[in-house]
């Protein structure tokens, strides 16, 4: 079965760029919410792309470990959505795709 990824891009409010961090941190901590360790995600990273632009970009055992997850990521989303600007009104506050992994080394 072939591994799968999802990224996710966000950018953050300027008054908001410390509480998002720590959003993300603490949760590792506890293992929860979008950037604790979810049941079938490999690992995860948080990338600063930008003066306030991140991606999130995980790893999972597959793509079912991913939808499964989802809501989970969906309410850990909803948390953190008021430190987040909208990107465009088409996309919202996330830019977010995901696929099978083709290559690894």
């Amino acid at each position: 079965m072939a591994k799968f990824m999802n990224v996710v891009r966000y950018v953050v409010k300027a008054d908001c760029h410390d509480e998002f961090i720590e959003l993300h941190s603490s949760s590792v901590k506890k293992g929860d919410g979008l950037y604790g360790r979810l049941d079938g995600m490999l690992s995860q990273f948080l990338i600063k792309t930008g003066e306030y632009s991140y991606c999130f970009v995980a790893i999972w055992e597959s793509e079912s470990a991913l939808a499964e997850a989802r809501p989970l990521m969906i309410e850990s989303l909803n948390s953190m959505r008021h430190a987040l600007e909208e990107i465009t009104s088409k996309l919202g506050v996330t830019d977010a795709v995901s696929g099978s992994v083709v290559f690894e080394q």
